[in-house]
């Protein structure tokens, strides 16, 4: 009797362990999503905020970036780029820095 009491406690130690590693696998895949360091498309939106923290608050501006595949995808920028930039806009990230071209379409009234 003591041998199966043994035997469950060593098999559902195993299938504890084996849930906790899952689960911590499955969190660092979901926060710890790779950083874009290089795109190309157009675009779509852009918006800025403020995040706060017990250190202050700090300002950060994002856009919405479509490439030629439909994908989209947020960025962050400095505050340069988020000025310069526009809806409509194409915008380009490389290993040489941030370009933008293009004018964004005019909107007739």
């Amino acid at each position: 009797m003591d041998d199966g009491w043994r035997a469950s406690k060593v098999l559902l130690g195993i299938i504890l362990t084996v849930l906790l590693i899952s689960i911590l696998v499955f969190a660092w895949q979901k926060f710890s999503r790779p950083v874009v360091a290089e795109y190309d498309g157009q675009i779509m939106d852009k918006w800025a905020g403020f995040s706060e923290s017990d250190t202050g608050s700090r300002a950060y501006y994002k856009l919405l970036v479509e490439d030629n595949s439909g994908k989209r995808i947020t960025v962050i920028v400095d505050n340069e780029t988020y000025t310069r930039a526009e809806v409509g806009m194409r915008i380009k990230s490389s290993y040489k820095g941030v370009e933008l071209s293009g004018k964004p379409p005019r909107v007739s009234r």
